[in-house]
């Protein structure tokens, strides 16, 4: 169908609004009017960042939450019990472990430089291991070799964090990394709500926690799930138009953010619907300067099911060899390190990526990361 009969047919579509009714009744109970819990209003139920954020706030053995070691000494309890561990035991000297997030791009590390032990925890909710991307591909590996190069002689334990235990699409990578669910976490976070000694203040914040976790990143309604599968199946031309024609919030704000700089930054024409891709001024005088070829560097903005990417984009294969060094030296000035040099394109790392919602939430992170780069 053309343009003209899609929205002719858009307008005339009707769905069955007995079936929309019962999904309405099973999401009824979750309604926030009825349900306060303040990781609703925080907006952090199914973003993996917040939930590494939480974890990692827990875990800390010096955080403010008054529980000191208790559920660190329950998470490595639990790790122990499952043979986790590695041989070793990870309880001595509990209070020395040292809780870090993103170090070396790890989504939480613990370390006791006294034992010598080292936990990782990828932490994937939504996204598994972005193996189709190419920042993803062989994530798993990369992380774990970077952990094995920097603490030789540690006991080194790699936990891989799904809803469900699920396993890596890099099946190689089993043998490494242990399986972790949050029903895990969930029972973990029980028996620590269960201990007489942990404060009510605390333990509102626990049982607002559980229920996040139960409501939203263990969700597993059979009933809900065969009724919106039914709801697709019997709809799916019109469900599969709305999906492929309808434009992203999160790369609206981008696009919007982009134009408020139109002084700073020269957006760049794009037929790729989710990218956003722009150069700036000091880019464009220094490839002037040295006669390199038009976009040789740019920066590009991907939007993925909310997530933004930022990476700088740079055609380095097809240049002199006197260009590539100047190309090289324009990276130093910049802090970056030309790793892959074999495509024609090549992607200089992932910068930032981030899975803020809101439009000032989004705008505020361009803003941050962008800084660095580029004089706003």
């Amino acid at each position: 169908m053309g343009v003209k009969e899609d929205i002719e047919y858009i307008n005339s579509y009707k769905l069955d609004n007995s079936k929309l009714e019962k999904v309405f009744n099973k999401l009824l109970p979750y309604k926030i009017e009825d349900q306060f819990n303040v990781f609703e209003v925080l907006k952090i139920t199914q973003t993996e960042i917040r939930h590494s954020n939480v974890l990692s706030y827990l875990l800390d053995v010096n955080g403010n939450h008054n529980l000191n070691s208790q559920f660190l000494r329950l998470f490595l309890s639990f790790l122990q019990e499952c043979n986790y561990n590695n041989g070793k035991n990870i309880l001595n000297n509990i209070d020395s472990y040292k809780v870090n997030r993103e170090m070396d791009h790890l989504d939480i590390t613990l370390v006791n430089p006294i034992e010598k032990v080292i936990i990782v925890i990828e932490n994937k909710i939504n996204s598994e291991d972005y193996e189709e991307s190419e920042e993803g591909s062989g994530q798993l590996r990369k992380y774990r070799e970077v952990v094995e190069k920097k603490y030789i002689g540690y006991t080194q334990i790699f936990l891989y964090l799904t809803p469900l235990g699920d396993e890596p699409n890099d099946k190689e990578e089993l043998i490494y990394w242990h399986l972790l669910s949050y029903r895990d976490i969930y029972d973990i976070l029980n028996k620590l709500y269960l201990d007489e000694k942990v404060s009510e203040k605390v333990k509102s914040f626990i049982e607002d926690y559980k229920e996040a976790i139960k409501r939203y990143v263990m969700e597993a309604d059979k009933e809900l799930e065969d009724i919106c599968t039914e709801i697709y199946n019997e709809n799916r031309q019109f469900f599969n138009l709305v999906i492929n024609n309808k434009r992203d919030y999160a790369l609206d704000v981008v696009k919007d953010f982009c134009q408020q700089y139109e002084k700073e930054i020269t957006i760049l024409p794009s037929d790729r619907k989710n990218y956003v891709y722009f150069t700036t001024p000091d880019i464009d005088k220094y490839l002037m300067e040295n006669s390199l070829k038009e976009k040789t560097i740019y920066y590009d903005i991907e939007v993925r099911n909310s997530n933004i990417d930022i990476y700088i984009i740079l055609n380095y294969k097809n240049n002199s060899d006197e260009n590539k060094n100047k190309i090289e030296e324009y990276f130093k000035k910049i802090g970056l390190v030309i790793k892959n040099k074999d495509n024609d394109y090549v992607h200089i790392g992932r910068l930032f990526r981030t899975d803020e919602t809101s439009e000032e939430e989004i705008e505020n992170f361009l803003y941050k990361k962008l800084s660095k780069y580029i004089n706003f």
